[in-house]
């Protein structure tokens, strides 16, 4: 099924409220990418491409590697905009990209952006502003909750999160990955998902998650806050 790459980009956070003749013509110039499950849209250290992606279809995650180890920070769903920050600077990728589920790319070259309405260019710099406002303000978040919740309450903070927004509210990500977004092993959250299962907070189908109770998890990370 054809993508309408005006309706995909004015969904996206950083180009919102975007007149249609400056979606029409950011539509005009993107390029569309495919890729498979496990490829690399782009990898920590990459030198910067100048250019902005916007998930239309699939899933991507987004991950820190520092020695040995990976932590994923971050798991994309449609209408997400990512290497972004190319509009602010040309350093190196900070991230890795990689697909978790075959997924369709919408790719913008920064340098479009000079070309733009004078209005729209305004438009696109407060909504880089709030976007870039809102990255800040979640790792800050993630920061506290690694020094204020246990591994259970990481888990439950992490399935809060995917949950919401995830398109169909089921989480479909493999078990490593959330080990990977709480820096537990996967055998400790597999314990911990057995036991929100029998709690029948959660239910489990291979690689999908559904949750079933938020209340109790929301209870779980509140309850850590307020000690």
């Amino acid at each position: 099924m054809p993508i309408d790459q005006v309706q995909v980009l004015g969904s996206t956070e950083l180009f919102v409220g975007l007149a249609p003749d400056a979606l029409g013509k950011l539509a005009a110039e993107a390029t569309t990418r495919l890729y498979r499950k496990g490829d690399l849209v782009y990898h920590q250290d990459d030198p910067s491409s100048g250019q902005i992606f916007v998930l239309a279809t699939g899933s991507a995650k987004v991950t820190v590697r520092a020695d040995r180890a990976s932590w994923t920070s971050a798991v994309l769903y449609p209408a997400a905009t990512f290497g972004h920050l190319c509009l602010v600077d040309q350093a190196p990728q900070g991230c890795s990209c990689e697909v978790l589920e075959d997924a369709t790319v919408l790719v913008v070259a920064a340098s479009l952006f000079d070309t733009l309405p004078p209005i729209a260019r305004t438009q696109v710099q407060a909504n880089l502003r709030q976007y870039l406002a809102q990255e800040v303000r979640h790792a800050t978040r993630q920061a506290a909750d690694l020094a204020m919740l246990d591994i259970g309450g990481r888990v439950a903070k992490v399935l809060l999160e995917l949950h919401s927004t995830a398109p169909d509210g089921v989480i479909s990500l493999p078990q490593a990955e959330i080990a990977r977004m709480v820096g537990a092993t996967r055998e400790r959250v597999s314990e911990i998902l057995r036991d929100l299962e029998l709690r029948e907070v959660v239910q489990l189908n291979h690689r999908r998650i559904k949750v079933l109770q938020p209340r109790p998890l929301q209870r779980k990370v509140d309850a850590a806050y307020r000690r």
